[in-house]
C-alpha cells in the first residue's frame, strides 16, 4: 500500500493546469472565493437574527412623545415592525390607529429601544 496516492494526483493535476504555480493559483484562488462566500452567509444569518431579536421585542416608553399624529405616554408599548435607514415602522399596543412612522432618535430618547 502507497501513501504517495495523493502526491500523484497533485503532479498530475498540476501538470493539466500548466504547472505548480498555476495550480497553486487555482487553490488559492478557490480557498478565497469560498471564503468570501462563507462570510456573505454569515453576515446575511447575523442580520437576520439581530433584526428578528429587535421585532420580537416589545419596547416601553419612560417619557412622553408626540410625533405628528402619534401621541404617546409613559408606560406605553410598542413593537418593530419594519426598520429603514430614515425610521422606524412601530406598532403601538393597544392602539386601532397603527401602524406609525417614527424617527429612530426619538424612539431612543423617549424609550428603552436601542
Amino acid at each position: 500500500m502507497s501513501n504517495l496516492g495523493l502526491y500523484q494526483w497533485m503532479t498530475k493535476t498540476a501538470k493539466k493546469v500548466g504547472g505548480p504555480v498555476q495550480f497553486m493559483s487555482i487553490i488559492g484562488g478557490c480557498g478565497i472565493t469560498i471564503g468570501a462566500a462563507g462570510t456573505k452567509i454569515f453576515d446575511a444569518y447575523k442580520d437576520k437574527r439581530e433584526k428578528k431579536n429587535i421585532m420580537e421585542k416589545q419596547y416601553t416608553v419612560s417619557t412622553e412623545m408626540v410625533s405628528d399624529d402619534l401621541v404617546m405616554k409613559k408606560g406605553d408599548q410598542f413593537k418593530v415592525l419594519e426598520r429603514t435607514k430614515h425610521g422606524i415602522l412601530i406598532e403601538k399596543v393597544d392602539d386601532g390607529n397603527n401602524p406609525y412612522f417614527v424617527d429612530t432618535n426619538l424612539l431612543r430618547k423617549c424609550s428603552d429601544f436601542q
